[in-house]
């Protein structure tokens, strides 16, 4: 079974949701403790949206046999573009979970960001960035990427070169850092 329902208020900047979903597997006849019987979801939720920014929270309670948690998530958007030379975006997302059986918290936060800048016509630059933190029993990570290149156009002949970093820490065991450079010349016929 299913049910959701949204209502939408102010133009749609404010929009309130819930949904609900359940389901019973009947007639499981294997003696595994791992297959999924059932589920019941039930999530509400609220947006506001201003165009270039919008944000929101949304709780959720999932019953299962397996993984019963209940979630809680907050996140925002930002997008914008300037007279078609600059355009900015920015999301950010954190998620509260609690596991119910195991009574543990686990938190999930991201960070992205994309900045595009046209010099001329044919010269473009680009950032990118990446972050993510999981704070829980057996997820620890430290996790960032970030690319910041520069596309030229001359003729048919794109010609591109970038920085990347990449660094990873798990656990506080298992570290990894990268960095690079690249140079590419693509030709488009």
């Amino acid at each position: 079974y299913s049910f959701a329902a949204n209502v939408s208020l102010f133009k749609h900047k404010l929009e309130v949701y819930y949904r609900m979903s359940t389901q019973n597997y009947k007639n499981i006849d294997k003696p595994e403790s791992q297959i999924l019987n059932y589920y019941n979801r039930n999530v509400l939720g609220g947006r506001l949206d201003f165009g270039f920014i919008n944000g929101g929270a949304e709780y959720e309670d999932y019953k299962s046999n397996i993984i019963p948690y209940r979630r809680v998530q907050y996140f925002i958007n930002l997008q914008k573009n300037y007279h078609k030379k600059l355009a900015l975006s920015l999301h950010g997302n954190m998620q509260n979970y609690y596991i119910i059986n195991e009574r543990t918290t686990q938190i999930y936060s991201d960070i992205t960001s994309k900045v595009a800048y046209t010099f001329f016509n044919q010269t473009i630059f680009n950032l990118d960035l990446m972050y993510r933190n999981q704070k829980g029993r057996g997820i620890d990570l430290d996790f960032i990427t970030a690319r910041c290149e520069i596309t030229s156009v001359i003729r048919q002949l794109y010609l591109t070169f970038g920085v990347e970093l990449y660094r990873r820490n798990f656990m506080n065991s298992e570290k990894i850092n990268f960095k690079g450079t690249y140079f590419q010349i693509v030709r488009e016929f």
